[in-house]
């Protein structure tokens, strides 16, 4: 998919599974209206430079140590679907009783205020997928939500003063 002499056009994305894949994730759209996609705005976010998805990617991808010239193995891993040179790891899941101390130990403590540089995150359930437990329903997945009236998608909503000053 070259286009104006780059690799790759649009938003993309990766994953790790549970098992261990390494895993490319192709766009379905390219963006518009300015949006941004999951990882630039984490990016954004996190105070990463202003770069789009697709060498988020690749900067992610190349910390993998692909053998190699890179461009062949990039090329492979778009068009796989998946990194054949990153071996999944067998992890055993491992209980710590202490993990959830710091949260006990005083449950009545009000967080601290939000301030400019450590906003507020509220994630809310879906209207339509509740927790989850309705995805594989794929008529509410057609449903508008009645504030966003999105469908088929997810949303950061921020204020445009935050917006101007902060992430973009």
């Amino acid at each position: 998919m070259a286009r104006s002499g780059r690799t790759f056009s649009g938003i993309m994305g990766d994953a790790l599974t549970a098992e261990g894949d390494y895993l490319s994730i192709q766009p379905m759209i390219l963006p518009i209206f300015g949006g941004l996609s999951e990882i630039e705005f984490l990016n954004a976010l996190l105070g990463g430079p202003k770069i789009e998805g697709p060498e988020l990617v690749q900067e992610t991808f190349r910390s993998t140590n692909p053998p190699g010239d890179f461009q062949t193995t990039w090329s492979r891993f778009l068009h796989d679907g998946f990194a054949a040179h990153v071996q999944p790891r067998d992890q055993p899941s491992a209980f710590s009783a202490n993990a959830g101390a710091p949260a006990n130990q005083s449950p009545w403590t009000v967080p601290p205020a939000p301030t400019p540089d450590s906003p507020e995150i509220v994630l809310t359930a879906s209207y339509s997928m509740d927790d989850g437990r309705y995805a594989n329903n794929g008529w509410l997945q057609e449903l508008p939500d009645p504030i966003t009236k999105l469908t088929w998608d997810n949303a950061a909503l921020i204020s445009p003063a935050y917006a101007k000053s902060s992430v973009c």
